[in-house]
């Protein structure tokens, strides 16, 4: 059956295939078999075979009399042993799956065999549990939302059942998907399906595909605007398409680092083998493709947008036809945004590791001598000495009024670029820029990780200056920039960004939103003049005993009986709000066609005002009214309530012009709210005769009002940090490749942990005692290590199914390794200086369970 496991990963699969191995190794002499009768069975105790056991767990075995006794992980290596012994303690370490327990005589005759268990998943536990937060924040937003989980069964977020075969992707934006894989990639096993999915629809020429989704037989818009450079492809008979966004130029390179990533994950050698050629045709699209290639810069090209994402500026998009989306080859004023080539010079660095693995040779050398050439070209073309230049126009002549001096513009591929093999040196220079905006940040702002810095305060419409990328917080650069600074020498700035992350997500229900504001607008100072409306006042906040006011919608306990009353402030705005035991019962202004209601209410008023704020609810779904400004010259300005200006009471939500104000409860509801409307005086010059509540001859209708305040200034609320336009698992799998990369320190150097770098980084914050597993669900490769941290110096356990291992352990500031020890041995070390950060340093190839002893001085 499809389903079946594997023999290798089966109880009696491995067994029978380890025998062979075994017999190998010399640990079970098969000619004493042949000419003696067999040895008698002994026990052993001291194994739960109905245990699953977890790497690094220890075990102590006790045999009924002296034995040879050796185990064997999951690919049938020998990673524990003992000779003529009735007990062996061992931690478990090697490959997961079934590991093989044999115990022989001296002549080497079997005694006993068993097998057990062993798995594991990736998890994080350290002393104060600051980072199993952080850790537990971006999984949560890689999987849910902050209302509750929008991934799906299993995180299967976007499954597409497309010519017969099912796919699924976290995103289905190949670019979005490729970034959330680096986090997700630790916690699910079906990762090769979306790489799959856009590499069998790949263009014949190479091109790759920007999204894919579902679509109508009919045309759209989509295929008016992209139909002219094949940029749009029906498939599975007009069931589904992809697009590409035409101005986008980084979609080939992040297409291999998608096969790249996921060959990693899955260690599945035959699967990206079948990717290469893929791979080979999208480098070729991009390196010849007019639409792509700068025949004068030998470089990647695109029009102006800000950084990586899809839109033009306003006079960019004019000069090609008037699509900020599309691109002309003759029209378009393209140049050299540097995000696109270090992306694509590091995904061939990593093409041509994957062809060297598959001993194509020839084209490793040429993808590798490709990308060098690159960087030398972009480096003298880009590099202005601080940071990458973010726009290099083909034609110099071009000048752009964006309302800044695009010389300085720093965006966020700097921080991408910081992990795309760039040099150190570079490295360093970009995070001192970081750190320099974080010194100079705007008091109330969140982070310097913006889009771009400064933002542009010209032509980008609705895209306005501090919001989504045009200088946006990014949580994507969060992690990116996090991720360099542990690789260069800037640990404690790396921690700092960590802790900053995991505080921002705390406000937001452990949450980390893709995007914040930049910048917040300041409270202007404003005078505020609430007016007394108990004169004017219907309706009572009783459903039942309402004495002479008409009842809250007249259905009994279903009412609003918990609204406080007198002087209140809501959302910095105060109101008076009638207490209806002084007036009769009448709480509030009631307007409607129904029986007991006003049609309308007239409020005197006879002053000038900037704005109005109106605390008001409605029950019924029709718009509601009109309030009406007469002024003293009689003249009138009309505004519609309308549905983004009011909501129910029953369970009201923030609309665009609408914000709850105040919730409670009663007997019939899960809660029960109002809010609060601000509209802005046209005239603000003129005093105001009155203010008129009109009902909008809606009968299924009403309209309760109750409270009503003036002020000098035009409407403000205190403005949402979030921004906008960023799938928020993006940035969340930023921060947990930051976190395990950077901070934990494990790094697969070859693909399903075959080969690891682990590189510790705790001594960059204050916790002294940490126990981690990083795993891979698609392979069960893994590295798992405990961690405990003192004064005199470190020890580290270590289990993996690596057969390389390179340590590289961030020691105490000022502090140097004096000696390691290893499982009680000696090694050889080295100290090494990055930037004012020291590291011991030693390479291993160990099968079993490392214990190291590290001093310092």
């Amino acid at each position: 059956m499809k389903n079946t496991p594997t023999p290798k990963n089966s109880r009696r699969g491995f067994i029978a295939t380890a025998t062979a191995g075994l017999i190998g190794a010399g640990i079970i002499n098969t000619s004493a078999h042949e000419h003696t009768e067999p040895a008698t069975p002994i026990a052993i105790t001291g194994l739960d075979v109905n245990h699953i056991y977890k790497p690094l767990e220890k075990i102590t075995l006790t045999a009924a009399s002296p034995c040879n006794i050796a185990v064997f992980d999951g690919s049938g290596r020998q990673y524990a042993s003992a000779s003529d012994t009735s007990s062996i303690t061992f931690m478990i370490s090697g490959t997961l799956g079934y590991h093989v327990l044999v115990a022989t005589n001296k002549k080497g005759m079997e005694l006993s065999r068993t097998s057990f268990e062993v798995n594991a998943k990736t998890t994080l536990n350290d002393g104060s549990g600051t980072y199993n937060k952080l850790f537990r924040q971006m999984y949560w937003t890689m999987i849910g939302s902050e209302e509750g989980s929008d991934m799906g069964r299993g995180g299967e977020a976007f499954p597409f059942y497309v010519e017969d075969e099912f796919y699924f992707t976290f995103v289905p934006w190949l670019r979005d998907h490729v970034h959330t894989l680096k986090g997700m990639k630790y916690f699910y096993p079906n990762v090769k399906s979306a790489i799959d999915l856009f590499a069998k629809y790949q263009r014949a020429d190479g091109m790759v595909w920007d999204n894919f989704g579902k679509r109508k037989k009919e045309p759209s818009m989509w295929d008016k605007r992209f139909a002219y450079g094949g940029f749009i492809q029906p498939v599975d008979n007009y069931k589904f398409e992809f697009k590409r966004i035409p101005v986008e130029a980084d979609m080939e390179f992040i297409f291999l680092e998608g096969i790249y990533v996921t060959w990693q994950a899955t260690g599945d050698n035959q699967w990206m083998m079948g990717k290469l050629d893929n791979a080979l045709r999208a480098v070729k699209y991009c390196t010849s493709d007019p639409y792509r290639w700068s025949a004068k810069y030998q470089l990647i090209k695109r029009g102006f947008t800000i950084d990586t994402w899809d839109f033009q500026c306003e006079e960019d998009a004019a000069v090609a036809g008037g699509d900020h989306m599309c691109i002309d080859k003759d029209k378009t004023r393209f140049g050299i945004m540097y995000g696109d080539n270090t992306g694509f010079i590091h995904a061939c660095q990593k093409l041509a590791i994957m062809l060297e693995t598959a001993n194509r040779k020839e084209d490793a050398k040429r993808i590798a001598q490709l990308a060098a050439d690159m960087q030398q070209r972009l480096d003298a073309l880009a590099w202005n000495g601080k940071f990458y230049t973010h726009h290099v126009p083909e034609d110099l002549t071009v000048k752009r009024d964006l309302g800044v001096n695009l010389s300085e513009s720093f965006s966020l591929s700097n921080s991408y670029s910081l992990n795309r093999n760039i040099g150190h040196d570079k490295c360093v220079s970009i995070i001192n820029k970081y750190k320099e905006l974080y010194k100079i940040k705007p008091a109330n702002g969140l982070g310097e990780w913006y889009g771009i810095y400064p933002p542009f305060t010209k032509g980008f419409g609705d895209d306005a200056a501090w919001e989504y990328v045009n200088g946006g917080v990014l949580s994507l650069v969060a992690g990116e920039l996090a991720h360099g600074a542990f690789e260069n020498g800037a640990e404690d700035y790396a921690v700092d960004i960590l802790n900053r992350v995991s505080a921002l997500a705390s406000k937001y229900n452990d949450f980390l939103h893709g995007s914040f504001k930049g910048r917040i607008p300041e409270k202007p100072t404003m005078v505020f003049q609430p007016i007394t409306l108990d004169k004017y006042n219907n309706v009572s906040f009783s459903g039942e005993n309402a004495g002479k006011a008409t009842p809250w919608t007249k259905e009994g306990k279903n009412d609003l009986h918990e609204m406080v009353v007198g002087k209140q402030t809501f959302l910095d705005i105060p109101f008076q709000i009638t207490d209806p035991a002084a007036n009769s019962s009448k709480a509030c202004i009631g307007i409607s066609t129904q029986e007991g209601y006003l049609p309308s209410a007239s409020i005197a008023v006879g002053q000038k005002a900037g704005s109005i704020y109106l605390l008001h609810t409605k029950a019924g779904p029709s718009a509601v009214g009109f309030v009406k400004i007469i002024y003293k010259d009689l003249t009138t300005y009309a505004d519609e309530i309308n549905a983004q200006k009011i909501d129910g009471w029953w369970m009201p939500g923030n609309k665009p012009q609408f914000k709850v104000a105040w919730k409670g409860t009663n007997d019939k509801a899960p809660y029960v709210g109002v809010g609060i409307y601000g509209l802005n005086n046209p005239f603000p010059e003129k005093e105001i005769k009155e203010i008129v509540l009109e009902n909008g001859k809606s009968s299924d209708t009403k309209w309760f009002v109750l409270g009503i305040t003036l002020s000098d200034s035009k409407v403000y609320f205190k403005p949402e940090e979030k921004s906008h336009g960023i799938p928020d698992r993006w940035g969340a799998a930023a921060v947990m490749y930051a976190l395990a990369e950077g901070l934990i320190g494990i790094v697969d150097t070859g693909s399903s942990y075959s080969a690891t770098r682990i590189a510790p980084r705790w001594a960059a914050t204050k916790e002294t005692k940490v126990n981690t597993v990083f795993k891979y669900e698609a392979s069960q490769g893994y590295v798992a290590y405990n961690l405990q941290q003192e004064p005199t110096g470190l020890r580290l356990q270590v289990a993996t199914n690596a057969k390389q291992r390179n340590y590289e352990i961030l020691l105490p500031a000022t502090k140097k390794a004096t000696s390691v020890k290893v499982n009680g041995k000696v090694v050889v070390f080295e100290n090494k200086q990055i930037q004012n950060s020291q590291y011991v340093c030693w390479k291993s190839n160990t099968i079993g369970t490392e214990d190291i002893e590290i001093a310092v001085g």
